[in-house]
């Protein structure tokens, strides 16, 4: 399993990557220099948490701050806040499977979904992805048992317990990510899950957009128990699928 220490240097290697693209597509040259420089500080932190003479100089890095993340100089903008804003407002009003889980992660990657026109579902699109659980096994939106094609797929789980997949040839680098279910909003749990007929094979939280910890794949073991999945506790963990 992944130590703190390499995960902290992901997330410096993932803000390095969000602020260059910020540096790349702003409007104003301030913008460009100061998002340049953070990024530079952020790839070296990285590099030094990783190991090494300077190992431990690394530090992890907060998530961007809202403003920031609000920050709409750059392609895309307007219409990802659009769909996100329009999730956010219905998510109360979604009916919840369960608790409402407290530890959520925010999308780190808004600016890549938004440069790169990143598909964000809306309400009727999104329910074809949501799964549901019989006797204990999981079934896809038309009611038939699931199985992961080609190699495992994506899946996230909602604040409130809702929990939506997407096989391996739909989730394409660009186009379908972990943050396009929930239109870039706030997640319980996010990565990957091989299955087959059904059965939950086993579980990653391998996700570039939330970072998630193994706190947020209790969560997620806390829900599929709930929805009845045997042994949900005991499914494997995976840092990453081949």
């Amino acid at each position: 399993m992944m130590g703190e220490a390499a995960y902290n240097s992901l997330n410096n290697f993932w803000r390095g990557g969000q602020l260059t693209a910020q540096a790349v597509v702003a409007n104003d040259g301030d913008t460009k220099v100061m998002s340049g420089l953070a990024a530079v500080g952020e790839f070296a932190n990285g590099i030094f948490g990783l190991g090494g003479p300077l190992a431990g100089v690394g530090v992890p890095s907060a998530p961007l701050l809202a403003e920031q993340r609000a920050a709409q100089g750059f392609a895309g903008a307007d219409t990802t806040n659009a769909v996100r804003a329009t999730y956010l407002d219905s998510a109360s009003a979604v009916g919840a499977q369960g608790e409402r889980y407290s530890q959520v992660l925010q999308n780190e990657m808004v600016y890549f979904d938004a440069s790169r026109n990143v598909r964000y579902l809306d309400a009727t699109e999104r329910a074809n992805y949501e799964v549901t659980f019989k006797d204990g096994l999981i079934h896809d939106s038309s009611g038939n048992l699931l199985t992961s094609q080609k190699s495992p797929g994506i899946f996230v789980m909602s604040p409130e317990g809702q929990i939506y997949f997407a096989q391996s040839d739909v989730a394409t680098i660009g186009q379908f990510h972990h943050s396009s279910f929930l239109a870039g909003g706030d997640v319980a749990a996010a990565g990957k899950l091989s299955v087959k007929d059904g059965v939950i094979e086993a579980m990653s939280r391998s996700s570039g957009h939330y970072m998630p910890d193994e706190i947020h794949l209790d969560q997620f073991a806390r829900e599929l128990s709930r929805r009845g999945v045997p042994n949900a506790n005991q499914i494997p963990r995976v840092p990453f699928f081949d």
